[in-house]
């Protein structure tokens, strides 16, 4: 095959070197190809030999100007443009401008996915704290009710899930239930007379019982006072 093309034709586009036109000189169709190189290239009316195709080479590839990429500006929606923070007024921009733009996207994620996690961390340690100072406020309520004897110790774990659901319910219920009183002080039991018939089984008696015989039984008292 042979190719017939111009100098001026052999361009770096995007940093490749390109072949922008050519004409077709001749053509040999075969069933089977014999080489796979039987190429002929002609630049400027002159057949080019395999020497002079890597002397062009190295000459284009040591003119910087032939190697340096042109630039390119892209194109992108409006909302394209806006989620990267430039104007919405903004049609195309050129790559680089819009690598930064990406790259400080990306680097803006980071930064905002870091406090979202420490968010995050502060939160579920406040929840627990809360949470922990719940469990020990019933707790503590509950206990109380136990020892006041507002509540038995079976109805201890109801009050418990009662105040965990709601805790001023709970707590506006036990306030309303009576604590469980103690009446055996300033209670006087009546001692058995009969058993107290003389000194000697008065000195038996413990100094409660002593005062308490006295004060219910004063005339007993006088006749073991007189038995002496």
């Amino acid at each position: 095959m042979g190719i017939w093309f111009k100098k001026s034709d052999l361009k770096m586009i995007h940093g490749e070197l390109t072949l922008e036109a050519c004409e077709l000189q001749e053509a040999s169709i075969v069933a089977i190809p014999s080489s796979s190189t039987a190429l002929k290239l002609t630049m400027d009316g002159e057949e080019l030999t395999d020497t002079d195709v890597k002397e062009l080479c190295l000459s284009l590839a040591s003119d910087p100007e032939q190697f340096k990429p042109e630039k390119m500006n892209i194109k992108l929606s409006q909302l394209a443009f806006i989620a990267l923070g430039m104007a919405s007024t903004t049609n195309e921009a050129p790559a680089e401008q819009i690598e930064a733009a990406v790259l400080a996207l990306s680097k803006e994620k980071e930064e905002t996915e870091k406090k979202l996690e420490l968010s995050n961390e502060k939160l579920n340690a406040y929840v627990k704290k809360e949470k922990e100072a719940k469990t020990k406020a019933v707790t503590d309520m509950v206990d109380a009710a136990l020892s006041a004897g507002k509540i038995t110790a079976d109805k201890k774990q109801t009050f418990v899930e009662l105040a965990t659901a709601n805790f001023d319910l709970a707590k506006s219920t036990l306030d309303a239930m009576p604590a469980k009183q103690t009446f055996s002080a300033g209670i006087n039991t009546p001692l058995n007379i009969a058993g107290v018939a003389c000194m000697e089984d008065f000195q038996k008696l413990s100094t409660e019982q002593q005062l308490s015989f006295k004060e219910q039984n004063p005339d007993a008292y006088q006749t073991i006072l007189k038995s002496l």
